[in-house]
């Protein structure tokens, strides 16, 4: 198999991606700026460490020259990802990410052009953002190609991480967002029934800035589009009460301190919620005409699907010669990846 690099290997994700890569019987490069984690969990693997910053774009390529992939885990991607991908696009590698920010997808897409001409692949969101969402669009789409209207959302059991939760503080204080006749735009907050989205279950429903609005907008062409979360009546009142702190956010103080109190206080989910808790993931499109068509399924924890879907990925893109240009992970693997995924234990409820 090829060699790829793992950046950010050292983080919560990245050692869940990191073990995974090694029960596939992978031998991937561990990569990141902390040369102590990194160091450690070298000798813990046996595997090949480089430490290196993305601060300057010359360094990241020489480092990327003998890959043919990077899959990077380091965010907030925002910040991480304009130079890694400038530096693969240079050193002509393929580069991955597990991405949920609609800024980075976007951008990634803007270089279609120019990784096509490097004949390089661009594939963000090879996590559960976007995996499981982009089957259920794509899925959608073919069964009703003609919707106007698509919305997803999704509901994640067994709890958040630390680089998750940082990046989602870094960026809370820009409200959610919609797709609307092809256009990002800014919204409010919005509480979304859950007949919404073609499932019985007692839950509400809060609209979120998710990677598909910009992932399955390119994967379908749907041109509206809202994503949301889903949660149970008593955590959507506690989402509201933290939303009224959200103002303060904007301080660049106060979004500092809260982020180094995460760093300090969260971890992710425990070893037993990745192997017990189950994802959900909804799905409803609508034509002109009002037919409405609806999709559901389930899947493993989030965490857990993103470091085995990420190394599926990863998998199959080393094995194609034919991959090239910014892609959604249903475009570059096709609708049913997910239920390729080994250990995703994907299945369909409607």
């Amino acid at each position: 198999m090829s060699r790829y690099l793992i950046y950010g290997a050292n983080g919560f994700t990245g050692r869940l991606i990191v073990a995974e890569a090694i029960e596939r019987g992978h031998k991937p490069i561990l990569a990141g700026r902390n040369a102590k984690e990194l160091q450690a969990l070298g000798q813990q693997t046996g595997l090949e460490v480089r430490i290196f910053d993305l601060k300057n774009i010359e360094t990241i390529s020489q480092h990327l020259q003998d890959v043919s992939a990077v899959l990077h885990g380091a965010g907030p991607f925002s910040i991480t990802m304009p130079p890694m991908v400038k530096a693969c696009l240079q050193s002509q590698t393929h580069y991955l990410d597990i991405t949920g920010e609609i800024e980075v997808f976007e951008k990634c897409y803007a270089q279609h052009e120019q990784a096509l001409k490097q004949e390089v692949a661009l594939i963000p969101g090879v996590g559960f953002d976007v995996v499981p969402t982009d089957c259920v669009a794509k899925t959608l789409s073919e069964a009703l190609p003609d919707a106007t209207h698509l919305s997803l959302a999704f509901r994640a059991l067994g709890g958040v991480s630390r680089g998750t939760l940082k990046t989602a503080v870094l960026h809370m204080d820009k409200g959610s967002w919609v797709r609307h006749e092809g256009q990002l735009k800014r919204t409010d907050t919005e509480l979304f029934k859950g007949s919404n989205f073609g499932t019985t279950d007692e839950l509400l429903f809060t609209g979120i800035p998710w990677g598909d609005l910009s992932a399955a907008y390119r994967s379908t062409k749907i041109p509206n589009i809202l994503t949301a979360m889903g949660s149970s009546p008593n955590q959507a009142k506690q989402m509201a009460k933290i939303q009224k702190w959200i103002p303060l956010l904007k301080l660049k103080p106060v979004n500092a301190l809260a982020r180094q109190i995460i760093q300090r206080k969260v971890t992710g989910p425990s070893e037993e919620k990745q192997n017990t808790s189950i994802s959900y993931v909804y799905g409803r499109a609508k034509n002109s005409r009002g037919h409405v068509e609806t999709r559901a399924l389930q899947c493993c924890e989030a965490y857990r699907l993103t470091a085995k879907a990420a190394v599926h990925a990863v998998d199959q893109l080393l094995k194609s010669n034919e991959l090239k240009g910014a892609l959604t992970p249903s475009l570059a693997f096709g609708k049913d990846f997910l239920f390729d995924v080994p250990g995703a234990n994907a299945a369909w409820l409607n």
